[in-house]
Order: structure tokens, then sequence, then C-alpha cells
């Protein structure tokens, strides 16, 4: 699924966001989370995404290249 990007001058995007629990990372429970990003990520041709930028407040960003 395709998820809303924030724009520049966003709050959201100013916000502290949450560490990722190694734990639920190893249980697979952001996955779907992780997959929705990474499809973010290429429907807009970037290179890189950070949860913060998809109003996610997570430690957590992807980089392809």
């Amino acid at each position: 699924m395709i998820l809303k990007v924030a724009k520049l001058g966003v709050k959201a995007l100013r916000q502290v966001s949450r560490d990722v629990d190694p734990k639920a990372l190893s249980r697979g429970d952001y996955e779907a989370f992780l997959t929705d990003l990474e499809d973010t990520m290429r429907e807009y041709d970037g290179t890189g995404i950070a949860a913060p930028q998809v109003f996610t407040p997570l430690r957590v960003f992807l980089y392809e290249v």
C-alpha cells in the first residue's frame, strides 16, 4: 500500500521518534509496515525514506542502491 508522504514543514517531521523494539522486529511485527514503506519509496522514485516521512514516529529508514 502506498502511504501518504509528509511535505516539508509538516509538524510530524519534527516529532521525536520512538526506538524500534528489537524483539518485535525479529518477530516480524513490522513486516507489513516495512513493505508499505518500500512500496511508497519506489512509487515516488526515491532512493531512501524514513518512517516519519509517512507520519509514523519510529526510528526506521530504508535506503536502496
